[in-house]
């Protein structure tokens, strides 16, 4: 029988807005931020706009699986959907459950975090929520963990992606990290191509998905370069695939 899953909301916080204007809304969001910097340390896991901003880079290479990854180690993995980094990410991490030799599923870590909306206000006590992801823990049984790992498997994750993929913040792409068996892999399909088309995998996880959020479909975007991009590419939104490893590219990572 296949285990129940089990969901963990986010509280609520005080309901006191403030509505911004486009103009104030910066200026409050500067504020913020330094506010934040001044006083804060960083969190892993972290899901307000200071914290997930410096560790986008950590979460999509993630270096953390990689470290952890070893003979007689658990299986994990990080599914990672960017659907045109300012309108759409989710992510899923997956950690295995087992008892002994025996499968006893797995957790599965699911935050999505659409665009942001200032006209609907910002709570006093909650200044970061318009960035917030909206984050849940579901438990999944050993038949449907075996499922998520049979079509991973079929969309490809042991073939290695094109070699210097690049994978910019605007485009649509799914990165992958696993630990399976002791082994760590790294593998992206992006949008469009013959690879992304045949993934069988993001309908798993969305059927799982119980944030109710629908997956940001994929479309063309402009590839000709302009000032945002440049300044993304600089400060680490942009990715290259190298062999197993993720690079950013731009001067933040000496690219």
């Amino acid at each position: 029988m296949t285990a129940p899953r089990i969901y963990v909301h986010n509280l609520s916080a005080p309901h006191w807005r403030i509505r911004l204007t486009a103009r104030a809304g910066v200026t409050f969001l500067m504020l913020a931020l330094m506010s934040v910097l001044a006083g804060c340390t960083y969190r892993a896991g972290a899901d307000n706009l200071v914290a997930r901003s410096l560790s986008w880079f950590s979460d999509a290479e993630a270096g953390d699986i990689r470290a952890a990854c070893q003979t007689g180690s658990a299986d994990r993995m990080r599914l990672i959907y960017n659907g045109n980094y300012a309108e759409e990410v989710r992510s899923y991490d997956v950690a295995a459950l087992a008892a002994g030799d025996k499968s006893e599923g797995a957790t599965i870590e699911v935050r999505v975090r659409g665009p942001q909306d200032l006209t609907k206000g910002v709570l006093l006590f909650d200044l970061f929520g318009p960035w917030r992801a909206d984050g849940r823990l579901i438990r999944i049984g050993a038949n449907e963990w075996t499922d998520l790992r049979r079509v991973l498997g079929g969309s490809g994750l042991a073939r290695p992606a094109p070699d210097h993929l690049r994978l910019d913040f605007k485009e649509f792409y799914w990165l992958v990290s696993a630990c399976l068996n002791g082994r760590f892999t790294l593998n992206a399909w992006k949008y469009p191509s013959p690879r992304f088309k045949a993934l069988g995998f993001p309908a798993v996880l969305l059927r799982l998905d119980p944030t109710g959020t629908p997956l940001n479909p994929p479309q063309p975007v402009n590839q000709f370069p302009d000032q945002e991009t440049d300044r993304m590419v600089e400060t680490g939104f942009v990715f290259e695939v190298h062999g197993n490893r993720l690079r950013g590219a731009g001067a933040a990572f000496g690219g």
